[in-house]
């Protein structure tokens, strides 16, 4: 009879608190979300706020990832001769060179590149304008270093792009950073230049490209208004 008197309240004790939690849990569970036409709103009373998902919202669209930019310089590398010979001057020109490309999302088969050349030319200097290589002849070396920036479409590439065929145009900035003439530095030039490219390009077997552009340069590379370029451009890529 004792041990009963104990353990009677402990027992009573414990049930209410039971049935306390479980009244707790049914008010938490029994909350209805409200839903409207375009929107499911949650409502915790735990939580000062609602919780709004609209089903009408867009997913935001995953962008578009930049091609890699070393396979990019490695894709563009090349080599470059420019030939020019008019009745004052004849123009060699070597340049080694690479660049970054990407094509237009609104338009895949048209594309812009932005590159960057190393330039080493020669210039013979004919006397009285004539073409005889005689002693008298004068020889002018430059380094240059020129942004070309181009726009171009792909008129046709194979199923297996194996082979290509593309056009393209764009200005080319220069800049002479020096000048020998017969073995001496030569300051007389104008080492700011700006020309025009248009040219055409194939692409074979995955591995080579062969472009052939003619090329004009408005400003003279001396500064008595001497040696106007307008060149034929060959170009080799790997």
């Amino acid at each position: 009879m004792k041990k009963l008197m104990i353990y009677l309240p402990l027992l009573l004790f414990c049930m209410t608190g039971f049935q306390l939690k479980a009244e707790e849990n049914t008010n938490i569970t029994n909350e209805n979300p409200v839903i409207t036409e375009n929107e499911i709103v949650v409502q915790d009373p735990t939580l000062s706020s609602e919780l709004v998902w609209d089903k009408n919202k867009p997913k935001a669209k995953a962008k578009q990832k930049a091609p890699d930019f070393d396979k990019q310089m490695w894709k563009n590398f090349h080599l470059g001769w420019d030939i020019d010979k008019t009745e004052d001057f004849r123009w060699r020109n070597f340049a080694i060179g690479t660049g970054y490309t990407r094509n237009f999302e609104s338009a895949p088969r048209a594309y812009w590149y932005v590159g960057g050349d190393l330039n080493w030319s020669k210039y013979t200097i004919y006397p009285d304008g004539n073409f005889d290589m005689s002693a008298s002849n004068a020889y002018l070396k430059t380094f240059s270093v020129s942004v070309p920036a181009y726009v171009g479409y792909h008129l046709y590439n194979s199923s297996l792009r194996a082979f290509g065929v593309k056009v393209y145009t764009g200005p080319t900035v220069e800049l002479i950073t020096s000048a020998k003439l017969d073995g001496y530095t030569y300051k007389d030039y104008n080492p700011f230049q700006i020309g025009w490219t248009v040219g055409t390009g194939v692409k074979l077997l995955y591995m080579f490209g062969f472009n052939v552009a003619y090329r004009f340069y408005p400003i003279p590379v001396l500064e008595n208004g001497n040696l106007v370029r307008s060149s034929v451009n060959f170009t080799l890529g790997f």
